[in-house]
């Protein structure tokens, strides 16, 4: 699947990203367009971990925690992804 499209504007993306959650919605279907896949063993699903912010594979034999924005410019921030 491709990659949603970024905005074309500011108007369009101040629509688009209007929260916090707008932001991960967005984030999420760039990361994983076809649904989580575990960067350390390729298991297609995952435990959310909120209030680490990070996913967490369900393979029982892994369990590698990922962040959305690990490997981005955003990576290790702590301003909200609105900023």
């Amino acid at each position: 699947m491709a990659r949603p499209p970024f905005p074309r504007d500011l108007g369009e993306f101040l629509q688009s990203f209007r929260d916090d959650e707008a932001c991960v919605r967005y984030l999420l279907r760039c990361r994983w367009p076809d649904g989580f896949r575990c960067p350390s063993c390729d298991f297609d699903r995952a435990y959310v971990l909120e209030a680490q912010g990070r996913w967490q594979c369900a393979d029982p034999d892994c369990r590698h925690q990922v962040s959305l924005t690990a490997g981005t410019i955003l990576h290790r921030t702590k301003l909200p992804l609105t900023t």
